[in-house]
């Protein structure tokens, strides 16, 4: 029987996208989690609309792509959503992003857009 912290490793895999160990964290569990997943996904979407409004406007056919990739790759300590955002504009910035999205033609002074966003809501 796997221990608690087993448990929690598994589920932060499958938060952040990673196929979970099935014997630790079974598919039914999964289903269930889904449900959670799918909140925390909708909650993080509405805030970073309301942080970063004119970036929202720029990446609108793409948002729940965008979103949903940042939450992969830039996952947080914080369970504090505002905090989650914090870190957006570094993620307009990475490689990853640009990697993901090449085929777009994002404005390239998008991340410095998202650093103004976060500094007048902070």
């Amino acid at each position: 029987m796997p221990n608690l912290y087993q448990i929690q490793q598994e589920i932060k895999k499958y938060f952040t996208g990673k196929k979970p160990n099935p014997k630790i964290l079974s598919l039914e569990t999964q289903r269930e989690l889904s449900i959670y997943k799918g909140f925390a996904l909708e909650k993080l979407s509405l805030t970073l609309k309301e942080a970063f409004p004119l970036s929202y406007k720029i990446l609108k056919d793409y948002w729940a792509e965008v979103v949903l990739d940042f939450y992969h790759n830039f996952p947080s300590k914080s369970g504090i959503y505002l905090q989650l955002t914090k870190n957006f504009p570094l993620y307009l910035k990475s490689f990853k992003f640009k990697l993901r999205f090449r085929k777009t033609q994002f404005p390239a002074w998008l991340h410095e857009l998202a650093e103004y966003e976060w500094a007048e809501l902070d």
